[in-house]
C-alpha cells in the first residue's frame, strides 16, 4: 500500500465531510452578512438560511439512508448469486461422492475445493454472512480431507517403482481406505447440512 492511502473512506464519511464544510461556509457568510448587512437584509438572509439549513438536515439523512439501502440490495444480490454457485458445486460434489461407494480401488479426478478457495482468495467471501461461512466452509474441510486421503489411495497403489498396484489386505494403504470410507460419510453430511442451509437462508 502506498505512503498515505486511507482504506475505508466510503461515501457517508464523503457525505458527512461535504456536509461540515456547508456548514462552516454558510456560518462563516453569515457572520459576515451579520457584520456588514443592514436590519432587513439580515432578516430575509436568515430566514433564507434556516430554510437551507433545514432543507440540508432533511436530505442529507434521506440520501444516505437511500445510499445505504441500495448497497444493501447489491450486496444481497452478490450473495445470492454466490450462495446459488456454492449450492451447484456442492450438489455435484455430493453426487460425485456418491457414486463413489466401491473404495476397493484408488478413484481420479480426486474431489475439489476449488470454488472455495476462489471465493475465499478474491474477497467474495466478505458477502456471506458468518453463520454461512461456518457452514460452507466446514463443508469444503470435509471434502478438503476426503481428496487428500484420495490422494494418499492413489499414490500408495500406483507405486509403479515397487510394482504396487493393488490395494494389501494389511497395508497402510488399507488404513487410508478404511480413514476414507468413514470420512465419505462425514463429508456427505456436512454437504447435505451446507446445501440445507443455503436452502434457508444460512443465518
Amino acid at each position: 500500500m502506498a505512503d498515505g492511502q486511507v482504506i475505508g473512506k466510503g461515501p457517508p464519511l464523503r457525505s458527512a465531510a461535504i456536509l461540515i464544510g456547508v456548514v462552516v461556509v454558510v456560518a462563516g457568510a453569515t457572520w459576515l452578512i451579520w457584520v456588514a448587512g443592514n436590519g432587513s437584509f439580515r432578516e430575509s438572509y436568515l430566514a433564507n438560511l434556516f430554510a437551507t439549513l433545514i432543507g440540508i438536515a432533511v436530505a442529507v439523512p434521506i440520501g444516505l439512508g437511500i445510499d445505504r439501502a441500495a448497497q444493501a440490495r447489491e450486496a444481497n444480490i452478490r450473495r445470492m448469486h454466490l450462495l446459488r454457485a456454492i449450492r451447484n458445486d456442492l450438489v455435484s460434489t455430493g453426487e460425485d461422492l456418491a457414486s463413489r461407494t466401491d473404495r476397493s480401488a484408488a478413484v481420479v479426478p480426486f474431489l475439489g475445493t476449488g470454488l472455495w478457495e476462489a471465493v475465499s482468495t478474491s474477497g467474495q467471501i466478505k458477502d456471506l454472512q458468518p453463520e454461512q461461512i461456518r457452514v460452507v466452509g466446514r463443508a469444503y474441510d470435509r471434502i478438503a480431507v476426503t481428496a487428500s486421503l484420495e490422494r494418499q489411495l492413489w499414490d500408495l497403489t500406483h507405486d509403479t517403482l515397487h510394482g504396487r498396484t493393488a490395494i494389501t489386505p494389511d497395508g497402510v494403504d488399507r488404513d487410508v481406505l478404511i480413514a476414507l470410507s468413514d470420512q465419505d460419510r462425514h463429508t456427505t453430511a456436512a454437504i447435505e447440512y451446507a446445501i440445507e442451509q443455503i436452502a434457508m437462508g444460512g443465518s
